[in-house]
């Protein structure tokens, strides 16, 4: 299998994310339209009965639309800018993983879980000799706070566990469904790695974090700690795990329904 082969079954990575960025957008856009002529009849009304003229009334709703335009939009337009920030983030790390190809590796992106009850994605799961791993990006804010309190680990005000909650159960998926279809075959249990690929924050230079096994790391150093794992398949095997998972993982579809928290970008 070439590397050509390798990117035939794959989706682009940080598809979902941008998806999910444009379908806030959208929402608050329409949201601030409604807001606009609603508050645009008001204000007409408003002046109109007050001071008898039309022409004042329609000058100073036109104004007031103005100002709602160009004031700073909420909440929901933060939510699509996180998803935006996120996705930037995927393709960043993808662009990083994509040597790995050249070294025997299979990278697979925006990959979903296999369930429809599913809620959270795959953002790149990456199969070769050291294994297979599944790699969260992770775009965070340059001045977020990565520290240990009382032997907890605190990615600014979040607890390590809840920062960590939708890669341990990616992990735990893949392990359970490649081993399921190929234990027998390969001769034991398919375990799975993790890693979170972060961008942006910066990380303790004296010790590298982890949460409950999963590594944080700097997202250029991704690669090189995936290749530093212990050799555990040959060519046959990777390619033979690579098939699986690129069926038993497709690309991701968004639910209908919100993600909770734990699984956002």
């Amino acid at each position: 299998m070439n590397a050509d082969e390798r990117r035939t079954p794959n989706s682009r990575a940080g598809a979902s994310a941008a998806d999910m960025a444009r379908s806030l957008g959208a929402a608050d856009r329409r949201r601030r339209l409604a807001i606009a002529g609603g508050i645009t009849a008001a204000v007409l009304v408003l002046v109109w009965v007050l001071s008898k003229s039309l022409q004042a009334g329609i000058g100073i709703a036109l104004v007031a639309v103005a100002v709602l335009i160009l004031v700073r939009p909420g909440g929901r337009r933060s939510d699509a800018a996180k998803w935006r920030k996120g996705a930037a983030g995927e393709r960043s790390t993808a662009r990083m993983l994509r040597p790995l190809e050249r070294r025997g590796y299979v990278v697979l992106h925006d990959r979903g879980l296999g369930r429809e009850t599913d809620v959270a994605n795959i953002d790149h799961l990456v199969i070769g000799p050291t294994g297979v791993i599944v790699v969260d990006s992770k775009n965070w804010h340059r001045h977020t706070m990565i520290r240990y309190r009382r032997g907890e680990l605190l990615v600014g005000r979040t607890r390590g566990a809840k920062v960590i909650a939708g890669t341990a159960l990616e992990r735990r998926r893949v392990s359970t469904v490649l081993t399921m279809e190929l234990g027998e075959q390969l001769g034991g249990p398919v375990q799975a790695h993790a890693v979170l690929a972060v961008h942006g924050a910066r990380l303790p230079y004296w010790r590298r974090p982890a949460i409950e096994g999963i590594p944080l790391v700097r997202a250029r150093g991704a690669r090189r700690w995936i290749t530093g794992l212990p050799r555990v398949y040959d060519p046959a095997a990777v390619e033979l795990l690579a098939a699986v998972a690129a069926r038993r993982f497709p690309p991701y579809t968004p639910p209908d329904r919100p993600l909770p928290d734990g699984f956002r970008a």
